[in-house]
């Protein structure tokens, strides 16, 4: 770990004290809380929540549609697929003649 010089603390706490005046304090009541309303407080958690629960909502119901996009698209291909390899073999069926006199 190398030494810091003057300079650079000097750097360092001028760089923390401009941050720590951007930071606001708390507001606290003479009494610490006895004008305190829970009523507010309580209105402001319910707010918190419905917008989280929202979020979630949103978030879940789109990562359910891509999961339903993603499925049908894969079950579209596999498919197509089944498909095309019946077709190959169908084919190779008729392609294959039988000689049963080749001796």
């Amino acid at each position: 770990m190398r030494n810091l010089t003057e300079l650079e603390k000097a750097e360092a706490q001028a760089m923390t004290d401009a941050f720590a005046k951007t930071l606001t304090k708390k507001k606290t009541d003479e009494a610490d809380g006895a004008n305190f309303n829970f009523d507010d407080f309580n209105k402001q958690a319910k707010a918190e929540t419905a917008i989280f629960s929202i979020k979630r909502l949103v978030a879940r119901s789109g990562v359910a549609e891509s999961i339903k996009k993603y499925l049908l698209q894969r079950n579209s291909v596999i498919a197509a697929n089944k498909a095309k390899q019946k077709e190959k073999e169908k084919e190779k069926q008729n392609k294959h003649v039988s000689h049963p006199n080749w001796y």
